[in-house]
């Protein structure tokens, strides 16, 4: 699990000052002021939902309704510049706009590890039936899942450029999984098809799709690049070459595959993390 390095001191102070009695029998109140702007916290938690979601992607899912609702959260607080007193004893301990927004950022990261980041390895099976998790520590510099099926089209026109991308990048220190999220493609299956079409690298079957929620694809061929962290920074299409199911160009005019691995291993951001693939849809489970 990924330690949290984040405080409240780093959110912002908070001193609590008491005012002098009015009256020797009256009520003592207490009055909160909280010296942190709206625009800090806000900074901050967004900061939080960024790396965490980086790190853990599988997280940020569409399905995932805490990750959703602190997200919905953190995106629309609102500035409140004029503190509030409280007395004591009356509504909520600290009714105050401002301090909600601490516990938002608080209950923020206690969402995302709840909803399982960090909790589980990414365990697919190799073609022996072990688990395997292809991102577990590793001296690679990058680590390629290559999303395939046997029995796509799309992704058999592909293998060429598989074997490419094997011969320029797992040299320089690049992984390259082919991952099978399809059930029914057995080792035997697999074993035929790396074969049949001289497919480079290791293969992972991915029956429960573990591998293909944590990356995010939707069909094959699709490739999903992480860093040696785990963060993931491509995902996406290998080319242009399809521009429609049924529908592609002589050649490929841009290879954002091969784009996003050099920017990698030159030390670079991705200059365009996310496209969309065409190929086979990889069905739910």
């Amino acid at each position: 699990m990924m330690p949290v390095a984040v405080s409240l001191r780093e959110l912002g102070d908070t001193r609590v000052c008491s005012r002098r009695r009015e009256e020797a029998d009256g009520p003592r109140v207490h009055v909160v002021r909280l010296l942190t702007s709206a625009a800090t916290i806000r900074r901050v938690a967004i900061d939080m939902l960024r790396a965490l979601a980086g790190r853990f992607p599988g997280a940020a899912s569409a399905g995932n309704a805490d990750f959703q609702s602190a997200v919905s959260q953190v995106f629309n607080l609102r500035a409140s510049q004029k503190p509030k007193r409280v007395r004591h004893g009356d509504g909520p301990p600290i009714g105050n706009r401002r301090y909600s927004r601490l516990k938002i950022c608080a209950t923020l990261v206690a969402a995302l590890l709840a909803s399982g980041c960090g909790s589980k390895p990414a365990t697919a099976l190799d073609l022996a039936g072990r688990p395997v998790d292809p991102l577990q520590a590793t001296n690679a510099k990058a680590v390629l899942l290559l999303f395939v099926s046997s029995s796509c089209p799309i992704s058999n026109r592909y293998a060429p450029e598989f074997r490419r991308l094997h011969e320029r990048f797992a040299p320089r220190g690049v992984r390259i999984w082919r991952v099978y999220p399809d059930a029914d493609e057995t080792a035997a299956v697999i074993q035929e098809h790396q074969r049949e079409f001289a497919l480079p690298g290791d293969a992972l079957r991915d029956p429960q799709h573990v591998l293909v929620k944590l990356a995010g694809a939707r069909v094959t061929p699709e490739a999903a690049l992480f860093l040696p962290d785990g963060r993931r920074v491509y995902r996406g299409r290998i080319d242009d070459w399809h521009t429609d199911f049924g529908k592609s160009r002589p050649e490929p005019t841009r290879r954002d595959l091969q784009e996003a691995l050099e920017a990698v291993l030159a030390g670079r951001a991705v200059s365009n993390p996310t496209t969309t693939a065409i190929g086979c849809h990889i069905a739910k489970r």
